[in-house]
């Protein structure tokens, strides 16, 4: 079940990972992530100060979801094996619960694709 309130523990492949999309890195990251899951609707929030961004999912049913930078884009969420599967448009991201840890996977794929891997502890 994703629920609670996560702030970031470590970080791989940050630099590696903007590269491969060729976006620049962004000056910040989201340090807290809040979820909240009723059935197969999950919220997932960023607290960024005076501005929160919120995607809302349906697992199997199609969202229109939006991205940090802001890009507005449409997918059917999955989850497998605990597992909640999302394919954005540049990158195939990951996310599960795993002994109270949040661990999260933003994958680029083809010759300069890298994963890069967030890990958030509850708070």
């Amino acid at each position: 079940m994703f629920k609670g309130t996560y702030e970031v523990e470590s970080v791989e492949k940050r630099d590696e990972f903007y590269e491969a999309l060729g976006t620049g890195k962004p000056e910040t990251m989201q340090k807290v992530t809040e979820l909240s899951q009723t059935g197969m609707e999950i919220t997932w929030t960023h607290p960024q100060g005076p501005i929160n961004w919120t995607n809302k999912i349906t697992i199997g049913k199609e969202c229109e979801l939006t991205t940090r930078r802001g890009l507005i884009f449409k997918a059917i969420p999955a989850y497998m094996m605990g597992t909640l599967i999302v394919q954005c448009p540049a990158f195939l991201f990951t996310a599960q619960i795993v002994e109270g840890k949040l661990i999260e996977t933003y994958t680029v794929p083809g010759e300069k694709g890298v994963t890069m891997k967030k890990v958030s502890i509850q708070i």
